[in-house]
């Protein structure tokens, strides 16, 4: 859903969008039950982070690593997962934070606009709210979930700016990938492709570095007994 509202810092970093999980609707049923009681988890900066929205990650984090093979059962995945879930949500709500600080406001009209985007995927206005409910979204929540999302995207973008990419790191990557495959395109073909994921590569390196700069500016606490 967020990819419409060019997210790419949190796409590339995190490697599954927060809000935006394609799940099998049986994969929901099994999963649907939160915890009994939503706590705190942590503290960024005096902002709690709360028992149901690490579920809500975690949850769709299972889905997908359930789909890449992952055997979600073993007890030291699902540790995994549950670190990668709530770092997920701390590096969300420090980037949220610092684009706020920063003075970074999107208005309403920008926001209707990527809800008739969104909308205008779906055949009917009730596929669109079959969706929203899929995802236990309703409109109000989606344009707050915008509002944070889009935030963090111009903060991230305008923070880092276009990677540079350089044609000798193009044509380095397409000999790595030459010597690894034998039906690759053509330099000319590929070359473009290349070029979208090394600048991906570099931008997901300095998202990881901004994050980085930010905890170490920042007040985190963790209740590591509550994720457990």
């Amino acid at each position: 859903m967020l990819k419409k509202i060019l997210l790419i810092a949190i796409v590339v970093l995190l490697s599954i969008s927060l809000f935006g999980c394609n799940k099998p609707e049986e994969t929901i049923e099994e999963s649907s039950e939160e915890p009994p009681e939503n706590t705190a988890v942590a503290i960024v900066n005096g902002t709690e982070i709360m028992l149901f929205d690490l579920f809500k990650i975690y949850r769709n984090m299972n889905v997908s690593y359930m789909q890449r093979g992952v055997d979600i059962t073993d007890d030291e995945i699902t540790a995994q997962i549950l670190e990668e879930a709530l770092n997920t949500l701390i590096s969300y709500e420090l980037l949220l934070q610092n684009a706020v600080k920063n003075g970074y406001q999107v208005s309403r009209d920008e926001i209707n606009e990527q809800i008739e985007t969104y909308k205008s995927e779906f055949e009917t206005e009730q596929d669109f709210i079959d969706s929203l409910e899929l995802q236990q979204l309703t409109l109000d929540s989606l344009v707050e979930r915008l509002e944070k999302e889009m935030l963090i995207s111009e903060y991230v973008q305008d923070v880092i700016g276009e990677p540079q990419v350089l044609e000798e790191e193009i044509i380095e990557m397409y000999q790595q990938y030459k010597e690894q495959r034998e039906d690759i395109p053509e330099y000319e073909e590929y070359k473009w492709e290349l070029e979208q994921q090394l600048r991906n590569n570099k931008f997901s390196q300095k998202v990881n570095e901004l994050i980085e700069k930010l905890k170490s500016e920042s007040t985190i606490e963790i209740f590591r007994e509550e994720t457990n």
